[in-house]
C-alpha cells in the first residue's frame, strides 16, 4: 500500500472563528487541543523535529496540522488515533462553510469529497477506475465549486479531468504536478487559495475511550 494522506480545508479565514471553532470541537469529541504553543515543525531542524515528535509521543499525544491563507484554512489530522473524519465534519458542520475531504490515494491519485455543512454536494476522482468507482458519479463540478468557494470556474475546471493513458502534461502553466501525479492535489490547492497544513502544529491528546474508537 503506497502513500496515503486526508486534508479538510475549509472555506473560512477568521483565524479567531477557526481557533474557537477547533477547540469547541474537540472539546466535545473527547479531545483535548492546546492552542496556547505553536510548535512549528516547519521552522525546527530534522533533530529537533524528531525530539519533538518523541516528546508528544510519550505523552499520548499526536501533532494537529494547521495552515492558513486569506481565504481558507487546511487540517491535517491523518496521523491521529481515529475519529478522524469524526473531527473534520464536525468542524464542517459547526462552521456551516463549503469544505473538502482530500485525499492521496495509495501513492496512485488523488480524489476529493466536497461538502456544505453536513451535506455532500460533489466528488471527484482523478482515477475512479482504481476503486471501481462510477466515472460519471466522480467527475467533479468545477462551477459549482466556483460559485460556493469564490474563484473562477476556468482555474479548476482543468483538474477535473479523469487520467487516462493518453492524458500528459501539466493542467495549468505554472502548475508543479503533471496529470497522472498525486501532487496535483497541492496545485489544486493553491488554484483554491487553500493553504498546506504545514504551517502551525498543536498537541492533540484523546481523552477518553469515546474518542479513541
Amino acid at each position: 500500500m503506497g502513500l496515503r494522506l486526508t486534508y479538510s480545508t475549509y472555506r473560512e479565514a477568521n483565524r479567531d472563528v477557526v481557533i474557537d471553532t477547533l477547540s469547541e470541537v474537540c472539546e466535545r469529541l473527547g479531545f483535548s487541543v492546546d492552542l496556547g504553543r505553536d510548535y512549528k515543525l516547519s521552522t525546527l531542524t530534522p533533530v529537533e523535529r524528531q525530539r519533538t515528535f518523541e516528546e508528544l509521543q510519550a505523552r499520548n499525544m499526536a501533532v494537529l496540522h494547521v495552515g492558513f491563507s486569506q481565504k481558507a484554512f487546511t487540517l491535517d489530522v491523518s496521523g491521529l488515533i481515529g475519529g478522524y473524519f469524526t473531527i473534520s465534519e464536525a468542524i464542517g458542520i459547526e462552521l456551516g462553510c463549503p469544505w473538502f475531504e482530500l485525499r492521496i490515494q495509495e501513492g496512485n491519485h488523488w480524489d476529493y469529497s466536497f461538502f456544505k455543512g453536513a451535506a455532500h454536494i460533489d466528488q471527484f476522482s482523478a482515477d475512479p477506475w482504481y476503486f471501481g468507482e462510477s466515472w460519471w458519479r466522480t467527475r467533479g463540478r468545477a462551477g459549482l465549486i466556483a460559485s460556493e468557494w469564490g474563484v473562477p470556474e476556468q482555474s479548476l475546471s482543468r483538474y477535473l479531468k479523469h487520467w487516462r493513458w493518453y492524458r500528459r502534461g501539466r493542467a495549468y502553466p505554472g502548475d508543479k504536478a503533471t496529470y497522472r501525479d498525486y501532487e496535483q492535489l497541492y496545485d489544486f490547492l493553491r488554484a483554491l487559495d487553500a493553504p498546506s497544513p504545514d504551517d502551525h502544529h498543536y498537541a492533540l491528546e484523546a481523552l477518553n475511550k469515546k474518542a479513541k474508537n
